[in-house]
Order: structure tokens, then sequence, then C-alpha cells
């Protein structure tokens, strides 16, 4: 976790949906396995930075929607958020149990989790290293109320092409 921005180096212009789709493909046994079905709505903006960290960051998030997502076969959508002046904005969202607003800050601590899911496998630093992820890009995460599916909703904000500067 303390690395992640020794591996950062330049950023350069990212297609979201591309790295997505690679996290996807990564996941590809565990979305059978679970039935899980992601929706990309297009289009997904484009964004400054390192490819495979925000590679990882996604995976991260999709592997959380699979794992908290609904019982029967988990749905997650993937599409742009509003964002502010300069920024792009990715949200993720699953048919899961949702995130009590009480926890939404609390989750991204290293080690954390929310205390419903105290017994599931893992270690709890996934959202943590999203969180390092986002800030090394100068970026921004949170957990907000749902919008379309009924489970979690998080937002990734990054810098946009025009006003990434250099960050190198």
């Amino acid at each position: 976790l303390s690395r992640v921005g020794d591996r950062l180096g330049a950023l350069v212009p990212v297609s979201v949906a591309e790295v997505i789709s690679l996290a996807t493909h990564d996941l590809g046994e565990r979305m059978r396995l679970s039935g899980a079905k992601i929706e990309l709505i297009h289009p997904v903006p484009m964004a400054m930075g390192n490819g495979p960290l925000l590679q990882e960051l996604f995976q991260n998030l999709l592997e959380n929607s699979i794992k908290y997502g609904g019982a029967d076969g988990p749905r997650i959508r993937v599409e742009a958020a509003p964002a502010p002046e300069g920024s792009v904005a990715v949200a993720i969202e699953d048919d899961g149990g949702g995130v009590p607003e009480a926890e939404r800050d609390r989750i991204f601590g290293l080690f954390k989790r929310m205390s419903a899911h105290h017994k599931l496998e893992g270690v709890g630093a996934g959202l943590a290293i999203v969180r390092r992820i986002t800030e090394v890009h100068g970026g921004d995460v949170r957990a907000e109320a749902p919008q379309t599916l009924p489970g979690a909703r998080f937002v990734v904000t990054l810098a946009a092409l025009a006003d990434a500067g250099d960050r190198s």
C-alpha cells in the first residue's frame, strides 16, 4: 500500500473503458462462478493516469461488487458520473446490501470492513488500496447512496485529459 506512489510514473491518457475491460477479463472465473453480470454504460470517459494502477483500482471495486453483490448472480453497473470541472468520474453500482451511510468513510481504512461482513474472506485491504491509488492520481473515491441498483455505489474521480498537467 505504501509503495503505490512509487509505481505511478508519468500520467498518460487512459481509456477507462479499456481498463475496466481488462479488469473484467482478470475476474472472469470469479464472475462465471458467481453468475455476475457487468453492464458498462458508454461513453465512459478517458482520464489521465497509470493504466495498470487504474486497472488494479477498478478490479478491486468490481471484485467487491461480485463478493457483496446480489446472491442470485450479482448485477454491476459502470457508468460516467457527474464530475467537477477538469475531472472525470466513474460510478460502480451493484445490487448487494449496500453500505450504510455511517460506514461510508470508515470502509476505506486498512483492515476495515463493514461490521456485517467480518466473516467473509479477505483482509479488508481492497478499498484502502483503491483510496491510495486515487490519491496518488490526485483524485478521489467515495461511497454514496445508490442511484440505479439497490446496493453499493462507489464514485472514482480522476483528472480529465485537458487539465491533467504534469504530475510525474
